[in-house]
């Protein structure tokens, strides 16, 4: 009894008939689109509320650049940066049920911290007590070891 294996006959089931679809009528007027505009290749001043950009010629760049690079078409590089914004103190506006839960989350964040604190202590004292462990070994292996020579010297010089 076997429920995934496959049926080893050459023959596909018969598939019902696909069924006739309505013809698609779209209005002539969508499908005619408005001519582009025309595009002037100078750039235009933007009209929107953002600080005014200061350019600033990085010489770095230039001179890192190789030269047949740097008197391409685009001989001084540029680079645009925004002027800081003067701050102002104003109230800010949060709800209160998402103050609670940045709070808790912030809450949740420390205990979590504090218990990898813990977990990394517990780990450094396993560690030493290991590495205690590990070195009383070593040392009893060099007292065997030498008691070892100590009698393969006594027993065998004699011979």
């Amino acid at each position: 009894m076997s429920f995934f294996t496959r049926k080893k006959t050459g023959e596909l089931p018969e598939l019902p008939e696909l069924p006739k679809l309505p013809e698609l009528t779209i209005p002539r007027a969508k499908q005619e689109l408005p001519p582009l505009p025309q595009v002037s290749e100078e750039p235009q001043e933007s009209s929107l509320s953002e600080p005014p950009m200061t350019q600033e010629l990085e010489s770095e760049e230039l001179e890192s650049t190789p030269p047949q690079i740097r008197e391409s078409r685009f001989p001084d590089i540029k680079r645009f940066t925004r002027e800081p914004r003067e701050s102002s103190i104003e109230p800010i506006f949060v709800r209160i049920d998402k103050y609670q839960e940045s709070k808790e989350n912030l809450q949740e964040v420390k205990r979590k911290v504090l218990e990898i604190e813990s977990l990394l202590r517990d780990i450094r004292e396993i560690k030493s007590r290991e590495d205690s462990q590990l070195h009383e070994w070593d040392s009893d292996i060099q007292e065997a070891k030498a008691k070892l020579d100590k009698i393969d010297r006594i027993m065998f010089q004699k011979m």
